[in-house]
């Protein structure tokens, strides 16, 4: 984690990082970092408990969670994400605890099946098979469990961090009165290498890039409709890009439309390197989720210069200035998509001041100096009442 990466350079503190993972129990890392690796599922009735009783993870994490605590005796407790148990330790410790706030699962669930789309798709799909028809049920259960949990959570911590107004609406309105703290996100370390580096390509056939996650909410039909319309009715060469995951197979059946029919091409995980000259090379980064809080593909590809068109959802308004460092564009549309994708690739002059807009601001907020200052200020903040801190 680059936050993690970072606050180490800080000989002041000293730093302990609980996670689920193995290893040795108040060990060491290379940078002193103390380790509190958890693994309640390590024996096979832990994780059939897990499976069969969504509750179960939280009742498994928490004895962890607590001993790391005690053992270590942390002035500040630091939780990355409320959509995991971690957060609980706030209703079991006295010691003063914030929440970074990643995204918010209750918003992801209701949006998880696009228009056009249900449950029943699924479980349609999946009749003949009866494995994949359990998980698939299973997996249901857990995210809209998790997403009720994830409120609780929410309700319990006084304090959190965060860096959109939409983190900061879904605060408010879960627990009016918490203390809210602005803390931007530190990116990877290529990015920050190539800051601003983007320039516009002379070429006939143009580049588009989205990463995606194989979640449906992630806008892998908006990509489709809208590359057909692009083939359908502009005169424009073009190649779409998607890096990382998702099931173009089920949207391909869905819509009939064939990924590669309409110029999309599914490249797969790649490094973070690799990412960085793939977005360097292309004309224009496309990010058609239908929720999101502060997706750092959206900052990553702003911090190098690329022109970014955005679908308007969750917190990308805070990272998206409509006509200033990028276009943003109604969710379920593809014909404005469309529409505004061929408008910046006719008019390289605007996509370049969009991008150089972008990296500008980028640059500033994710200042990984800036953020850490901010952060320190915060723990500060939250020890000024506190006994002999």
């Amino acid at each position: 984690m680059s936050f993690l990466r970072k606050i180490q350079e800080y000989s002041e503190f000293r730093i302990a990082a609980a996670y689920e993972g193995t290893g040795t129990w108040g060990g060491r890392s290379e940078k002193g970092i103390t380790l509190y690796p958890m693994n309640p599922f390590s024996s096979w009735g832990n994780r059939l408990k897990r499976k069969l009783t969504p509750s179960m993870e939280e009742n498994l994490f928490l004895p962890f969670m607590q001993k790391a605590v005690s053992d270590f005796s942390p002035d500040v407790i630091h939780v990355f994400g409320s959509e995991n148990p971690f957060g609980l330790i706030c209703k079991y410790t006295e010691i003063p605890c914030i929440i970074h706030i990643q995204g918010f699962l209750p918003s992801y669930y209701n949006a998880k099946y696009p228009p056009g789309v249900s449950k029943t798709d699924f479980i349609l799909k999946m009749l003949c098979n009866p494995l994949k028809w359990y998980r698939f049920l299973w997996m249901d259960s857990i995210f809209a469990h998790r997403a009720q949990r994830e409120i609780g959570i929410i309700r319990q911590c006084s304090a959190f961090l965060g860096r959109t107004e939409w983190d900061k609406t879904i605060v408010d309105l879960f627990h009016p009165g918490a203390r809210y703290f602005y803390c931007s996100e530190i990116l990877r370390n290529v990015f920050y290498e190539a800051r601003g580096t983007w320039r516009p390509h002379i070429r006939k056939r143009r580049i588009l890039v989205s990463t995606l996650s194989t979640p449906l909410y992630k806008g892998h039909d908006l990509v489709l409709k809208t590359a057909k319309l692009l083939k359908d009715f502009t005169h424009l060469e073009f190649e779409w890009k998607i890096f990382g995951g998702g099931d173009f197979a089920f949207w391909s059946g869905k819509l009939k439309i064939t990924p590669e029919n309409v110029n999309v091409l599914s490249c797969g995980t790649v490094s973070a390197e690799t990412l960085k000259d793939e977005l360097l090379n292309a004309d224009l980064y496309i990010h058609p989720s239908y929720i999101d809080n502060s997706p750092n593909s959206i900052c990553e590809a702003q911090l190098l210069g690329v022109p970014v068109i955005a679908v308007d959802a969750g917190g990308v308004s805070s990272l998206v200035e409509n006509g200033k460092n990028g276009l943003l564009v109604p969710a379920n549309d593809p014909m404005v998509l469309a529409e505004k994708i061929k408008v910046l690739l006719l008019n390289p002059e605007w996509a370049s001041e969009l991008g150089r807009n972008a990296a500008a601001e980028a640059t500033e907020r994710h200042a990984p100096d800036k953020i850490m200052q901010s952060a320190l200020d915060t723990y500060r903040e939250l020890l000024k009442n506190e006994p002999g801190k």
